[in-house]
């Protein structure tokens, strides 16, 4: 007895219903693989202006991530305490002293050890280097200002190089002078191009007031102070002025920026920050008398550079699993699309995608047996006729899986298909390479398929077993 052979015919004679069973599982299929287009990350050129002005793509903040764990009552919205100058926090989540924060009891924005913090995460693959901000505030005369590390590292070509920031002058030298040797060359720093402080001119010399910094062991990490009464005032010669476009949008293998058409006026970064280098900011620490050396300073961010935007967001949650819920790891093109709009970060995490994929599943298995079930409900009298012939259970179940296993895989083949072709895209907006969107083909068919069978046979089988119950009796009915 052919009951394979049946159920193929079956299925040509009810196409309404399978229809219907046909469309819910291409729809989960479909879904499987358009998800996975650009899977866990970003196009190249996003938020990619602030990424090379900041020096990373990761932004990692002592601000709990999203997914921190707790009950409801250990979880508490807290007042915002910190400060402008001790991170980027405030340039993108600029609603936070009006709002405040939530986090656990043990974890307040603090500053922290970013030699602890790199020692968890740089096994993570993919992480190309780990920056520490390193700033203090200053006065540039009477107007305050940022005081920040960043140096123009030879191995940054355009457009992560800070060369390419430098609108007049020069990114400032390597090598500082000391103010005990008046024979040697002046401190530099590069200043804004926009703001109060880019009337200054190229060339001069300006007093910047900076207080001494001192560390002390807190409750749960390194305690940076700060002491104006025993500061100093040093002598900076502006080598060049910066100005960075946030507008920037920039292609694959670009050699300039470009602005987009849409945006009528450039926005610009308003920070006030005076960039110095490493070496210049050591010498700064040493005339106030800060015991502190550059390496052994706490910080309140830390910013990873990622060898391809494609898996920021991977890395990223790998980051977030490494550190916990005292820390936040936020992708720059997120916290820029925060700072524009004022909403919440929109990234979820990859478990939650794939619940959701995995649930659109389990509904187009439950459509694909209802419909079998409905179905066989209106062919009782055929399943008694089959049972009178010599049709035994096993054989009604196996009828019964024929007709859900070939709509499950036409379906999953519909939707996979689609998103394929739909899909290509992907290989020209972002930076995966041919053999790895092969890989995730791959690893899509395996998923689409082994999810549309796997889910429409377990519930095929319960209706399998209702109807191996149906008694040979059922052929004396009319229908």
């Amino acid at each position: 007895m052919d009951l394979i052979r049946l159920g193929r015919n079956e299925i040509k004679r009810n196409w309404t219903r399978t229809g219907i069973a046909l469309a819910a599982t291409a729809l989960a299929a479909w879904m499987l693989v358009v998800s996975h287009m650009i899977p866990r990350g970003y196009p190249w050129g996003v938020g990619q202006a602030e990424r090379a002005f900041m020096g990373g793509d990761l932004v990692v903040l002592p601000l709990s991530g999203r997914a921190a764990t707790g009950t409801g009552s250990e979880l508490t919205l807290r007042p915002w305490e910190g400060r402008d100058w001790q991170s980027h926090a405030l340039y993108y989540f600029h609603r936070l002293p009006q709002e405040g924060y939530i986090s656990g009891p043990r974890y307040v924005w603090r500053s922290f050890s970013p030699n602890q913090v790199r020692d968890l995460i740089e096994d993570v693959s993919g992480i190309t280097g780990i920056r520490p901000y390193v700033a203090i505030p200053c006065f540039v005369g009477a107007n305050p200002a940022i005081l920040r590390v960043r140096d123009a590292r030879e191995n940054e070509s355009y457009p992560l190089s800070m060369e390419r920031f430098v609108v007049e002058g020069q990114f400032p030298r390597s090598s500082p002078g000391s103010s005990d040797e008046p024979s040697g060359p002046p401190m530099q720093a590069l200043f804004p191009g926009s703001g109060e402080l880019s009337y200054n001119l190229v060339g001069t010399s300006l007093p910047v007031r900076v207080p001494k910094v001192t560390v002390s062991p807190g409750a749960t990490d390194l305690r940076l102070g700060l002491d104006w009464d025993n500061g100093d005032t040093v002598q900076l010669e502006v080598s060049g002025k910066y100005r960075v476009n946030a507008n920037e949008v920039l292609e694959m293998g670009a050699t300039e920026p470009s602005l987009d058409p849409v945006i009528s006026e450039p926005r610009f970064w308003d920070r006030p920050e005076v960039i110095v280098t490493k070496e210049t900011f050591q010498e700064i620490l040493s005339m106030t008398g800060s015991a502190t050396s550059l390496d052994e300073l706490p910080t309140y961010e830390l910013l990873v550079s990622v060898d391809r935007m494609s898996e920021a967001k991977t890395i990223a949650l790998e980051i977030q699993a490494k550190l916990g819920d005292g820390f936040g790891v936020y992708p720059v093109p997120e916290l820029k699309r925060v700072q524009a709009t004022g909403s919440a970060l929109g990234f979820e995490s990859l478990q939650a995608a794939g619940l959701i994929q995995f649930q659109s599943f389990v509904l187009s298995g439950v459509i694909v047996a209802g419909s079998s079930y409905i179905m066989l409900v209106q062919q009782k009298r055929k399943i008694g006729l089959l049972r009178v012939i010599g049709a035994t259970s096993k054989n009604v179940v196996v009828y019964v899986l024929t007709i859900v296993g070939y709509v499950a895989v036409a379906g999953a083949a519909i939707g996979f298909i689609a998103a394929k072709v739909l899909s290509i895209w992907s290989l020209f907006a972002s930076e995966i390479t041919a053999g790895e969107y092969l890989k995730q083909t791959a690893l899509d068919f395996v998923s689409a398929f082994g999810m549309s069978l796997g889910v429409s046979l377990i519930l095929g089988i319960a209706v399998g077993l209702w109807a191996a119950r149906i008694p040979s009796a059922e052929v004396l009915k009319r229908e």
